[in-house]
């Protein structure tokens, strides 16, 4: 693990991580709808179109909470291999205020502006 903040040790970083995950897998199992059935009886198309919108922000919703799991989950796995707070493209240290806002942070801030710089337009 690189020299992280000393207010960053690693089991209150494994406990803020841990803690993150169960809320998600905590909401992702939430937002989950039994098969067609979501409680709504559709009437008319303005309720089939709201039903339908509803179902979209909320397959969209469970999407990025599915994405900051795994984010997550990687962060753990870098924990135990002793990479946590490297940067995954050049090596440098990642900066403990940024471990500290994105605890599961894979880039140095510089790195991921270039990453988020050349990524594709968001649907």
């Amino acid at each position: 693990m690189a020299n992280v903040d000393p207010m960053l040790s690693r089991d209150r970083i494994r406990q803020r991580l841990g803690e993150r995950a169960a809320t998600l897998r905590q909401a992702i199992a939430g937002n989950r709808p039994g098969p067609q059935d979501d409680g709504h009886e559709v009437s008319d198309r303005k309720d089939e179109a709201f039903v339908g919108t509803t179902r979209a922000i909320g397959d969209a919703q469970v999407e990025r909470e599915l994405a900051e799991l795994r984010d997550i989950e990687g962060a753990l796995a870098r924990l135990d291999e002793g990479t946590y707070g490297i940067c995954s493209d050049c090596g440098a240290e990642i900066a403990p205020g940024r471990l500290e806002a994105q605890p599961a942070a894979l880039r140095c801030a510089a790195c991921q502006q270039v990453v988020e710089r050349h990524a594709p337009p968001a649907r």
